[in-house]
C-alpha cells in the first residue's frame, strides 16, 4: 500500500511537471517543480542500501535512475564518514521523490537474508515517512 502511494504520488508529481509549461512556450525557462523529500537514515540503512545497490541486475535504460540512486548514497556515505559519524547515527537527506522511487524499486528488487529484512524495513520506512507530508488529501 506505501509503495503504491509513493508511486502514485511521484507518476502525479512527474506528471505535473511534465505537463506544466508556460503559455508563451518557453520550456526551458519553466521552472520545473521538484518534490523533495528528506528523509532521516540511520547510518546503516544507507551503507544495506548501497550494497544492495551494488548486487542489482539493471538493464540499458536504468543505467542513468541507478547511477543517481549510487551517486546520492555514495556521496552521503562519504561526507558522514568524513564526519566521523557512527554507523548507528542518524542523517537527514535531501532526496528527490524520483531517486528515492527509484533507489526503493532498485534495493526491492535484490535478495538479501531474512536477517536484513529489518535494515530494509528500516530503509524504505524512513522513504515512506518522509513522502506523508506530499500524500494527497480525500
Amino acid at each position: 500500500m506505501k509503495k503504491t502511494f509513493l508511486t502514485i504520488l511521484l507518476v502525479l508529481g512527474f506528471s505535473f511537471v511534465s505537463f506544466a509549461q508556460p503559455a508563451t512556450g518557453a520550456a526551458k525557462e519553466a521552472k520545473k517543480e521538484t518534490i523533495i523529500l528528506k528523509p532521516t537514515f540511520e547510518i546503516n540503512d544507507l551503507i544495506f542500501a548501497l550494497q544492495q545497490l551494488n548486487s542489482v541486475e539493471i538493464v540499458g535504460q536504468e543505467v542513468e535512475a541507478f547511477l543517481e540512486c549510487k551517486t546520492l548514497l555514495t556521496t552521503t556515505l562519504k561526507a558522514e564518514e568524513e564526519a566521523k559519524k557512527k554507523p548507528t547515527d542518524k542523517v537527514t537527506i535531501d532526496m528527490n521523490g524520483i531517486i528515492a522511487q527509484n533507489t526503493l524499486n532498485f534495493v526491492s528488487r535484490t535478495k538479501f537474508s531474512g536477517a536484513l529484512a529489518e535494515r530494509y524495513k528500516s530503509f524504505a520506512d524512513a522513504i515512506y515517512k518522509a513522502a506523508e507530508p506530499f500524500k494527497k488529501k480525500d
